[in-house]
């Protein structure tokens, strides 16, 4: 309401300025709330430029730019095409996109629906000024096309890591070109991890089995025992890991701000914005753990866990959710391991800086 109420207040003024700030990564912040071209998606939908400019209608780049937005909006995988295909998309749909006030049939499949609502109107602008005389028209509309993880992108040509900006669509190519998915390549790898990961620990504790009938006479050896526990408990996290559907939605986020220093504390936060606390009496701690009196390991989430939002069946532990979270740094590292490199050295850069109480600058 807050959104709405500003525009209609604003809707008859020529033109307003939006106040932003510069952080200290030199990243660019509105300092308005609501009503901004950074904010929900109502309000991007709301906001045109005040000022227009000319866009020739023989100017193909600029009208394929245009469409590429507007199935961007769409989504539903379009997006992920190459731009060729999007503009393809665009004109095969033509005739749908400019009825959509009596045909919304695009507009309810769409992912971002107010503002693919926003792109249709512009369209039909477009199209109607191909009956005039004039040779442009005139376009207020602004078009966000967004890079792919930034920070990385900028690690990346940091540390030379052709690998990386490879996936990062930093190698040039054409129109033809589909873009790579950073986000999803970590997520498909995510997955092969957790196998590989639960396979290993299921090879180590049939070793440990092999020994378990010394271990259960030989009550002296305390530590064998607390490492077959631990393989077991591993084991049933990845197995509650393997439930849990791996996809770009999940990894996105602690992905994102991993550049940034976040903590793997910070970023298993981040995961958990897509799970419910709940009561989790049903995941029970390994048999042994009783017999060992283990507080460390008593004291882990026995009382509370994490369902998901989406799949209610999917039900983790808080060290589940760190064990995730630790997966996907690992995968960062092992698969372009010279960002690790670059982050030693711009930690130990870090260090001395401290020490010699400068800047870091």
């Amino acid at each position: 309401m807050n959104i709405l109420g500003l525009a209609l207040i604003f809707k008859n003024v020529p033109e307003f300025y939006i106040p932003v700030r510069i952080d200290n990564r030199d990243r660019v912040y509105c300092l308005v709330d609501y009503l901004n071209y950074q904010g929900i998606e109502l309000a991007k939908a709301l906001l045109l430029f005040g000022k227009g400019e000319k866009i020739y209608k023989c100017d193909k780049s600029s009208i394929d730019y245009l469409k590429i937005f507007g199935a961007n909006c769409f989504g539903n995988g379009i997006d992920k095409k190459s731009y060729i295909d999007r503009v393809l998309w665009v004109d095969k749909h033509e005739e749908e996109i400019l009825n959509f006030q009596t045909n919304d049939k695009l507009i309810k499949k769409a992912d971002s629906k107010l503002l693919f609502i926003a792109f249709c109107f512009e369209y039909q602008k477009f199209h109607n000024s191909l009956l005039s005389n004039e040779t442009f028209f005139i376009s207020y509309f602004p078009i966000q096309l967004d890079a792919t993880c930034n920070s990385y992108q900028h690690l990346s040509l940091l540390s030379g890591n052709e690998p990386l900006a490879g996936q990062l669509n930093l190698i040039s190519g054409d129109k033809n070109t589909v873009s790579n998915d950073f986000y999803n390549f970590i997520a498909i790898k995510l997955n092969d991890y957790i196998n590989k990961n639960w396979l290993e620990c299921q090879k180590h504790k049939l070793l440990l089995d092999k020994n378990k009938s010394n271990l259960d006479v030989n009550l002296d050896n305390h530590q064998n025992i607390k490492d077959l526990n631990k393989i077991i408990e591993k084991i049933e996290s990845f197995e509650r890991l393997l439930k849990l559907s791996k996809d770009r939605k999940l990894v996105k986020l602690p992905i994102m701000v991993k550049p940034y220093n976040a903590s793997l504390f910070q970023m298993t936060n981040y995961i958990k914005e897509k799970f419910e606390l709940f009561n989790n009496k049903d995941i029970n701690l390994p048999d042994n753990a009783k017999f060992l009196g283990d507080n460390s390991i008593k004291k882990l989430d026995v009382k509370y866990g994490y369902i998901h939002k989406e799949s209610p069946n999917v039900k983790l532990t808080n060290k589940d959710l760190f064990l995730l979270t630790s997966l996907i740094e690992q995968i960062v590292y092992t698969e372009f391991p010279k960002l690790k490199d670059l982050n030693s050295y711009l930690n130990e850069i870090a260090k001395i800086c401290t020490t010699l109480n400068i800047t870091i600058t």
